[in-house]
């Protein structure tokens, strides 16, 4: 079995990717739908398309805000000789964040984060998250990797994002 995310082959019937973490339990049932004769609908066909305009966008303690680009997932960590997360929160200020600290993805109609069973782990709003148990994130919410808060800025229906002189973009 391939990893949606990564492309790792994983064994079949695994729940979560060796390589990166990702949640396999989607594509478990997929195949083994496809193995009983049935049609499944795939998370990418099930979730509406993501544009520029509805980006997720996080504000730094320091005020700057940086885009995540693409539909995702987004794995939140630290970068090392043989892995790069798609958001380095070591080069944001985070002295304690784990490789693979955590993952954000779209699913649901909603943005979800994701403990990927981080050393020093993940918090919304204060309280803690239980490692690989999916919150549903808002908009204005506060999420801390280990020693790094950020808030997040969720697209609103019907609200022009905030403009900044200050956005970078992360892919």
């Amino acid at each position: 079995m391939e990893c949606p995310y990564c492309h790792y082959h994983e064994m079949a019937g695994a729940l979560f990717c060796r390589r990166c973490g990702y949640p396999l339990w989607e594509e478990v049932a997929r195949v083994e739908g496809e193995a009983l004769g049935r049609e499944t609908a795939t998370r990418a066909a099930r979730e509406p398309r993501r544009t520029a305009r509805d980006r997720v966008r996080l504000r730094l303690p320091d005020g700057h805000v940086i885009a995540l680009e693409g539909s995702g997932p987004w794995i939140v960590g630290r970068a090392t000789t043989n892995f790069e997360p798609d958001l380095d929160a070591q080069s944001l200020g985070a002295r304690h964040v784990s490789r693979k600290h955590a993952r954000l993805e779209w699913r649901h109609g909603g943005l979800y984060l994701i403990d990927l069973d981080s050393t020093n782990g993940t918090w919304v709003n204060g309280k803690r998250l239980y490692p690989h148990e999916p919150k549903r994130l808002r908009d204005g919410d506060w999420v801390r990797w280990a020693d790094l808060e950020v808030q997040v800025l969720l697209p609103t229906p019907g609200r022009e994002p905030e403009a900044t002189a200050q956005e970078d973009s992360v892919s």
